[in-house]
């Protein structure tokens, strides 16, 4: 014969079984202070390798990166490249934002339309010599009609070759 639980018996058992994990978890947590304390570990990574200062030349050993007379400077150094960083940004908004550009993306895309490297439906307009090395870049001669692995490719390559790496695909 089949036995049925009521309700009530079902709750009941429900909240012995939690107040058996409960026990448990504060048994185990008494455990650990207690291996804490015998063992003296309540101080952050006790054992943390010191190196030198990052900063160039500086011999001072630290658990960080910089030691605390160089923290500040690397701080501001690395402010002043991100502002630096944001400034070419908003060049490069305004250009790609400008009406001109637009006007320019449609002429291009009319007068190539398919991907000049691979000859796949071009996704993207390319500066062919790039601006930040001295193209033009509203001349419709330096702009190009790319699909979008091709563009990648290109870019990728350019930059490989402006730090001297190994070019992609030559």
């Amino acid at each position: 014969m089949a036995s049925y639980q009521t309700h009530e018996q079902s709750q009941s058992e429900e909240v012995q079984w939690k107040g058996f994990v409960f026990q448990v978890l504060i048994s185990c947590k008494h455990y650990i202070l207690n291996f804490n304390l015998k063992y003296n570990i309540n101080s952050p990574m006790p054992n943390a390798i010191r190196h030198s200062c990052s900063f160039r030349g500086c011999p001072v050993l630290t658990d960080r990166r910089y030691c605390e007379k160089h923290a500040a400077q690397a701080r501001s150094e690395v402010k002043k490249e991100l502002f630096e960083n944001d400034a070419n940004a908003l060049q490069r908004d305004k250009l790609y934002h400008s009406a001109r550009w637009r006007k320019l993306r449609i002429l291009v895309k009319a007068s190539q339309p398919r991907c000049v490297t691979c000859g796949g439906p071009p996704d993207e307009i390319d500066h062919i010599i790039p601006v930040r090395l001295g193209g033009e870049p509203l001349e419709i001669e330096n702009l190009q009609a790319l699909c979008h692995l091709c563009h990648q490719r290109k870019t990728s390559n350019e930059a490989n070759a402006e730090k001297g790496k190994k070019v992609y695909g030559k």
